[in-house]
């Protein structure tokens, strides 16, 4: 957004924040007032601080709850925690963790009005700032005169006595610093007229040596009474990470849990189902959301994007229910609902005049673009064999919950992945059986011609799904 002065000079405006009353798709904000509640009772069990573990996978809306969250936080009213947000993979690349956490309580005590402690801590930070090997070389060989690179190569020309004891006084000064480093925050603290929630976003993202190195600097320097920790991680990403450096015989859970006291899941869609309403109806709510973003709106009509098929609520459901079966997350939705929006786009005329078979096998290939791209590209790519078609249709209850919703989807995918012939049906046949349960024998063999009669009616000259799959692969390399 941007306003055009008189003197077509272009002033950028602020986004508007995100909060659970504008951006809230996924039901999270029942979540928030939940953990927040949690934290107050919580921080009363702990001596210092209290560290949080928020669990969840990357794309399922950790960043995007932390945003809300904060804005809750800090327009809640009487409020009842002051808010600091930290990214911890954005300062990734400058190997100091201590540095990029202590900016972050500089600037919110200088935004508090804490104006002496704010410059405190930015002098006491700098001073115990971890150096570089270029700067810590430098620094060496102005007191010293030596230079610490060239020392390695020929230290015996050097008496070592001199370095040893600029090395033991440079470490001296720095243990010194961090002490006075942590009385300082402490005070700081103290004078906050809130406790303080420090909200950790992206750890799971950095290196493992910088995650880890992330991890001992709260526990060691910050662990202090009046403050919140609350770090968003993908533990089993995490997990990987602290392994790859310590060994993969280590014991993830125990080793975590020197440095958080509780572990809380953000909500996701994964375990939903439509006997759950509540659950049910806010993924239905955040898919008829994206619906009206990405591809039916007065505002694309405005621009002449018009898409090909029409919306109704048994759209809407067999699209929630991919997003369940499918474990998607919402970062991976947003990715399929992008890719139907173009590949779905047509003229005015058109709209609504697309085929079911068409219409659903649209849905599920772009649905599986996102999620699941291996078996994706076999179906593309002709390349499906039987096996794999069940061992997926055996994972997917919302999709086989029904006999004439199996017999639907398992001949959507089978008969829209293989040309067909005679042996498709027998091959059908042993499919729908060997997914049905012990009581049901399956399709008999003329109620699967007839299924396949109709469905024909939507092939071209190769597979149904192998042309969607040709329209959607079109897209993402831009071909026409």
């Amino acid at each position: 957004l941007i306003i055009i002065t008189s003197m077509n000079e272009t002033i950028p405006l602020p986004r508007p924040r995100k909060s659970f009353s504008n951006f809230d798709r996924l039901g999270f904000e029942d979540f928030a007032v939940n953990l927040t509640s949690f934290i107050e009772t919580e921080r009363d069990f702990v001596d210092e601080a209290l560290l949080i573990s928020l669990h969840g996978k990357f794309g399922q809306g950790k960043s995007t709850f932390f945003e809300m969250w904060k804005e809750y936080l800090v327009t809640e009213r009487p409020p009842r925690f002051a808010v600091i947000s930290l990214n911890a993979w954005e300062a990734d690349y400058d190997r100091d963790p201590l540095l990029a956490v202590v900016m972050g309580f500089v600037k919110h005590f200088e935004h508090e009005g804490q104006q002496e402690e704010s410059e405190q801590l930015r002098k006491i930070g700098g001073r115990v700032a971890k150096f570089s090997a270029s700067i810590a070389n430098q620094v060496v060989r102005a007191l010293t005169k030596i230079d610490l690179l060239k020392a390695k190569e020929d230290s015996e020309e050097h008496e070592t006595s001199i370095l040893d004891r600029a090395c033991f006084e440079e470490y001296a000064d720095r243990q010194e610093g961090f002490r006075g480093l942590k009385i300082l925050l402490r005070e700081a603290v103290k004078q906050s007229p809130l406790p303080i929630i420090v909200m950790v976003d992206e750890l799971d993202r950095c290196r493992p040596d910088y995650a880890v190195e992330y991890l001992e600097t709260i526990k060691h320097i910050f662990d202090l009474d009046g403050l919140v920790f609350v770090l968003g991680v993908d533990r089993q990403s995490l997990s990987s990470s602290v392994r790859a450096l310590f060994g993969e015989s280590l014991k993830f859970d125990e080793y975590f849990r020197k440095f958080v006291h509780r572990n809380v899941n953000l909500p996701s869609f994964e375990g939903r189902s439509p006997e759950n309403h509540i659950q049910y109806n806010q993924i239905k709510k955040f898919v008829r959301h994206l619906v009206s973003q990405y591809l039916v709106s007065d505002s694309l009509a405005a621009k002449g994007r018009y898409c090909y098929l029409s919306w109704n609520d048994d759209q809407l459901k067999r699209v929630t229910n991919l997003c369940l079966d499918l474990k998607m997350s919402p970062r991976q939705v947003h990715e399929a609902f992008r890719v139907m929006a173009h590949s779905l786009k047509v003229q005015e005329e058109k709209v609504g005049s697309m085929r079911t078979f068409w219409e659903v096998g649209a849905m599920f290939m772009a649905s599986l673009s996102a999620s699941k791209t291996d078996l994706y590209h076999k179906i593309g790519q002709g390349r499906l064999n039987p096996q794999s078609l069940i061992e997926f249709l055996q994972d997917t209850p919302h999709l086989m919950d029904k006999n004439h919703s199996r017999l639907w989807w398992t001949s959507l995918i089978f008969l829209g992945a293989t040309k067909l012939n005679e042996s498709s049906i027998e091959s059908l046949s042993k499919i729908l059986k060997a997914v049905s349960t012990e009581e049901e024998s399956g399709d008999d063999l003329e109620s699967l011609k007839r299924f396949a009669g109709d469905f024909q009616m939507d092939f071209v000259e190769s597979p149904l799904l192998q042309e969607v799959y040709k329209v959607i692969e079109s897209v993402r390399s831009f071909a026409s």
